[in-house]
């Protein structure tokens, strides 16, 4: 999408991570640098659904938070095809792990506490 969407201006301030977690499915997170010399960061955040490793389990899929998923990339979309330029960094989160209860989320949580990420 970002190839596709997003105007040549912003190639420079967009970045897309994969970070790991322990369960072996990373969470997703996609950046926009801000213009301004603030440090906040903007998040909006949605849980992907893990993957089952354990076969005939069911994974719920499109009827969880498929939904979630595709807003959220549809916004991000929107927002890099018009040339839109933040002034506060925003970022898209995509967090695995959460069927197990929010595992991807509060690493990532823990880890932007760590760094002092002023969200």
């Amino acid at each position: 999408i970002t190839a596709e969407s997003a105007l040549p201006k912003l190639h420079d301030s967009i970045s897309i991570k994969g970070f790991p977690h322990l369960c072996g499915q990373a969470s997703i997170i996609t950046r926009i640098t801000g213009t301004s010399a603030s440090d906040e960061v903007v998040i909006l955040g949605v849980h992907l659904d893990s993957t089952n490793l354990i076969p005939f389990l069911p994974a719920p899929g499109a009827d969880d938070d498929g939904s979630g998923s595709v807003t959220i990339l549809e916004a991000y979309r929107a927002l890099i095809s018009t040339g839109f330029q933040p002034n506060k960094t925003i970022e898209f989160h995509w967090y695995s792990s959460e069927e197990p209860g929010l595992l991807g989320l509060q690493v990532i949580a823990k880890a932007y506490e760590m760094a002092a990420t002023n969200v």
